[in-house]
C-alpha cells in the first residue's frame, strides 16, 4: 500500500500530478482509492476530475466532495482542492452509493446497512461520506450503523451550502451517501480517536436543552459562559465561539461539539 497526496489548482494541474505517477500506480496496484476534497470546483469540474482520473488509472474508485476548506501541509486554506490517493497492493475495493431523498432517511439507512454488510467477515475498514445539507444525516447514519456494530467505520459529511456536492466515479449528487469498503486477507486497520482540544475550566452541566440545541449552562444562557470566555462582541461571538467547542464523553471518548 501506498499513499500519494499533492494539492493542486486547475484541471490541468491534476492531469499534470497524474500523468507523473500514473504507471507506477498502473504497474503495481489491484485496487485503487482517490479521494478529492476541494473548495470552488463546481460539479462539472468534479466529473472532469473523476473522468481523468478513470481514464488514467486502472481499477480505481473515485469520491470528489466540497469542502468549505482543505488542508494543505498542515495548514488550512480556503481555495485550491488535495487530492489522496492510495494504492492497494493486495487488497480489494468496493464502493456503494446511494441518492437521498428528505423523509426518508431511516428506511434508506437500513437498506444501505444491509446492503454493505452482505458479507461483512470480509469487511476490514468503511470509509462513508454523506451530504448533511440536504437531509437529517443522522437518523441516516443510525439507521446504517445499526449493521455495522462488529465494524470500523470512519466518515465525514461534505460542507453544509446550497452548491455542496458528493460524487462517486460517475455519479453526483446534493443529497447522496457513499461507502467505501476495504478488503483483503492480508489488510489490518487500526482506529484511532485524536481530539486535540483539551478541556479549560471546570466540569459544567448542561441544565436546559431540546434536540440538538443547548439553551443553559449551570442554569445559565449559554452565550453567557461563551461571553466570559471570548468577550461579549456580538458580531464575532458566533464565529469565535467554535474555537470553544463544548466537550463530553460519549462511549468512552470525548466528544468536542462546536456551538
Amino acid at each position: 500500500m501506498k499513499q500519494y497526496i499533492f494539492n493542486f489548482q486547475s484541471l490541468n494541474d491534476y492531469k499534470v500530478e497524474i500523468d507523473c505517477i500514473k504507471k507506477e500506480i498502473n504497474r503495481h496496484s489491484k485496487s485503487v482509492l482517490v479521494q478529492i476534497y476541494c473548495v470552488g470546483l463546481d460539479k462539472e469540474d468534479a466529473l472532469s476530475i473523476a473522468r481523468i482520473t478513470r481514464e488514467s488509472l486502472c481499477n480505481c474508485f473515485v469520491v470528489c466532495s466540497s469542502s468549505c476548506d482543505v488542508i494543505v501541509d498542515g495548514t488550512i486554506k480556503d481555495v485550491g482542492s488535495v487530492a489522496s490517493i492510495t494504492r492497494f497492493d493486495n487488497s480489494k475495493i468496493d464502493t456503494h452509493y446511494t441518492e437521498l431523498i428528505p423523509g426518508h432517511e431511516i428506511k434508506e439507512g437500513d437498506k444501505f446497512g444491509r446492503t454493505i454488510t452482505s458479507n461483512k467477515d470480509k469487511i476490514k475498514c468503511i470509509l462513508f461520506f454523506i451530504t448533511p445539507g440536504q437531509v437529517q444525516s443522522y437518523k441516516f447514519i443510525q439507521a446504517m450503523g445499526n449493521h455495522l456494530k462488529d465494524i470500523k467505520f470512519v466518515g465525514a459529511g461534505t460542507d453544509d451550502s446550497s452548491s455542496s456536492f458528493l460524487l462517486c466515479n460517475d455519479k453526483i449528487s446534493k443529497s447522496a451517501s457513499v461507502a467505501i469498503i476495504l478488503k483483503g486477507d492480508r489488510l489490518k486497520s487500526e482506529l484511532n480517536t485524536i481530539l486535540g482540544w483539551k478541556p479549560i475550566g471546570r466540569s459544567l452541566s448542561i441544565t436546559s436543552a431540546k434536540n440538538n440545541r443547548v439553551y443553559e449552562i449551570d442554569n445559565k444562557p449559554a452565550e453567557v459562559l461563551y461571553e466570559y470566555y471570548i468577550g461579549s462582541d456580538k458580531e464575532s461571538l458566533a464565529t469565535d465561539s467554535q474555537v470553544f467547542p463544548l466537550i463530553f464523553k460519549r462511549g468512552g471518548n470525548e466528544i468536542a461539539r462546536v456551538s
